[in-house]
């Protein structure tokens, strides 16, 4: 493209010296074309080394993001593992690092999926604040099928409501799905 750029101006900055024939103002614009254009050229050109330049900074950065994103993600489910087990014997704790590591390397990318700093904190706070509402929601549809279940008329009205949505990412698909199938008296289709 710069080549291009230059042969045109070049070929214009002839025209505008024979037209002018060769005149001081003549020159005078030919030359400022021709600066202009390799003023121009070099700027497209430092924007071109600039992007290489960030996306060869960024395919470094790519594996050490893998490699703490693993990391995470692994610490995340061994602790989840030991919570759930209860078990504290070398038995269990390392069946859980074994289970851990192998979810962890097949599936690092989705608990971190182009995360930034920031975003990261927004989705923490934004997560810790959906908590109670949610465990709020799942009292309360477990109170209301309680209620009709225990009703004699039983006034149940079985409905399949659809929507939609602007998740855009397949860990918010599931955890959309698994929200609504954790309410009593729901399911996901």
């Amino acid at each position: 493209m710069e080549v291009t750029v230059l042969v045109q101006a070049v070929y214009k900055a002839f025209e505008i010296l024979e037209k002018g024939k060769n005149s001081e103002k003549a020159r005078e614009e030919a030359r400022e074309l021709l600066y202009t254009s390799a003023k121009f050229t070099s700027e497209s050109k430092s924007l071109t080394e600039k992007r290489a330049a960030r996306d060869l900074l960024l395919s470094a950065r790519q594996p050490r993001l893998e490699l703490r994103n693993s990391v995470l993600t692994f610490f995340i489910l061994f602790a989840f593992w030991i919570l759930l087990s209860g078990r504290f014997d070398t038995f269990h704790l390392t069946l859980g690092v074994i289970c851990s590591v192998l979810v962890a390397c097949l599936s690092h990318d989705l608990l971190f999926f182009n995360i930034r700093l920031g975003d990261f904190r927004t989705r923490a706070r934004r997560f810790v604040q959906a908590g109670p509402w949610f465990l709020g929601q799942i009292f309360s549809a477990n109170l209301h099928v309680a209620d009709l279940a225990l009703s004699p008329k039983m006034p149940i009205d079985p409905q399949i409501i659809r929507f939609k949505t602007k998740l855009e990412s397949d860990i918010a698909w599931v955890a959309l799905a698994n929200s609504i199938t954790l309410t009593p008296g729901t399911i996901t289709i």
